[in-house]
């Protein structure tokens, strides 16, 4: 630049004035592609960050109701043959404790939902405070007081919802993801998870 400047004082030097504009045009391009190219590296940073934080929940969802289905036609079958063995008292306590354990296993799936909930909405999950995450959905799931038999599958307080949505955004982006139920609205149900466009947040 000093260089360039001498010249331009300097009366033989009537080529430097058109290179230097050109100089200092090129250097505010090449500042204006850089800034161009550092917002989008940044946006695209940040929808990978929001894509992963979505398919990750979206994916622990599916896996958590259908953890819960399933074991919920493993309870009804265990009742089932703990009724059908009270003639074999030896088959009963077997029985019993799969019984136990299927309902264990709904129970940390539920609880690990639920501290997955509360990660999200207080923004430690996706790990920057100016994420805006939809709430994530509650599992309005209740089990009836034990009988005879041992523990009782969970039930749905209502009308189980067909479709789950996950959302979360960073201003200008956003992720959302649904998971949505196969077939019939059964024990038996199956769960699948599949990317869905945004909503305003």
């Amino acid at each position: 630049m000093v260089t360039a400047l001498s010249r331009l004082r300097d009366r033989r030097g009537t080529v430097s004035v058109p290179l230097f504009l050109s100089l200092a045009v090129m250097c505010t391009a090449g500042f204006g592609i850089w800034g161009v190219l550092r917002t989008w590296r940044f946006h695209v940073e940040t929808q990978l960050r929001l894509d992963r934080c979505t398919a990750k929940t979206a994916i622990q969802l599916r896996d958590t109701l259908t953890t819960v289905s399933k074991a919920n036609r493993e309870i009804q079958a265990l009742r089932i043959a703990i009724l059908g063995a009270r003639g074999a008292p030896a088959a009963i306590p077997p029985l019993e404790a799969a019984l136990f354990l299927e309902v264990a296993r709904q129970e940390f799936a539920r609880k690990r939902w639920d501290a997955h909930r509360i990660a999200w909405i207080t923004r430690t999950y996706c790990r920057h405070w100016k994420d805006q995450p939809r709430p994530l959905p509650s599992l309005d799931w209740v089990r009836a007081a034990p009988d005879h038999l041992g523990p009782r599958p969970l039930r749905w307080v209502g009308v189980m919802p067909r479709t789950f949505r996950v959302q979360i955004g960073h201003a200008p982006r956003a992720a959302a993801a649904r998971i949505a139920a196969r077939g019939e609205m059964d024990e038996s149900t199956e769960w699948m998870a599949e990317w869905a466009a945004p909503s305003a947040l």
